[in-house]
């Protein structure tokens, strides 16, 4: 079991990403392209735990809360009552590093924002954090992608994010996902997995089940629409 530690309590739950990424997905995708629905329901969708706005001026970012009218430099915010709690129940050794809820970092136009969690994964399992996939959040900012070996880290569920144009509000909401998390096997992430592949060129390299393979998904699958959503739901169905 996946456990999710709240260490602020305004920060919303983790949801359960859905394969229709939250009802932005075209009909036709929805019911025929099982691919482009494993991708987007296979998940967690994560949020900002604050809602807030950023601005990028080319040489460091400004924030305001949501709706305010000025600007100020952002350093590293932190929840204030969290801080006073931490520090009232923390070990001795941690006293003053409370975690910062959305921070400045050394690259210009990035910020590293924290969802207000920590994440225990299964034994044997790693998290990716990444964009949330098929749903277009903003063109004005990305999140850059990672991997945690979150069975033994138990750190900051976070993300770092950068705001891709300058002079233009980039605005955060508690109700709108920021980032995703997807669980992997801990060991898929050896490169002798990915080392261990061969390259054939040309149509001699077909073999008889390559054509027995092929033919099925162009006969059959290619001309049904739906045939391959329709098989792969059977099969997870019946697993």
């Amino acid at each position: 079991m996946t456990r999710f530690l709240k260490l602020l309590r305004a920060a919303p739950d983790p949801a359960i990403a859905d394969k229709s990424a939250m009802g932005t997905m075209f009909t036709r995708a929805y019911r025929y392209c099982e691919p482009m629905r494993l991708a987007s329901g296979t998940g967690w969708y994560m949020f900002s735990p604050i809602d807030i706005d950023l601005i990028f001026d080319g040489v460091s970012i400004s924030w305001r809360p949501a709706g305010g009218d000025r600007f100020e430099k952002l350093t590293n915010l932190k929840d204030t009552r969290f801080r006073d709690e931490f520090e009232m129940t923390c070990p001795d050794s941690l006293h003053g590093l409370a975690p910062v809820t959305i921070g400045s970092t050394i690259e210009p136009g990035v910020f590293q924002l924290w969802s207000g969690y920590l994440m225990e994964a299964p034994p044997g399992y790693s998290a990716i954090v990444r964009n949330p996939p098929n749903l277009p959040i903003t063109e004005n900012m990305i999140g850059y992608e990672g991997i945690i070996r979150a069975d033994t880290w138990l750190g900051p569920l976070l993300t770092n994010i950068r705001i891709l144009r300058t002079d233009t509000v980039v605005s955060l909401r508690r109700n709108m996902p920021v980032f995703f998390v997807q669980l992997i096997r801990s060991e898929d992430l050896s490169r002798d997995i990915h080392a261990n592949m061969t390259i054939e060129t040309g149509i001699e390299a077909f073999r008889d089940p390559d054509w027995s393979k092929f033919s099925e998904v162009m006969l059959k699958s290619g001309n049904a629409r739906g045939a391959y959503a329709r098989k792969t739901r059977r099969a997870q169905a019946s697993s």
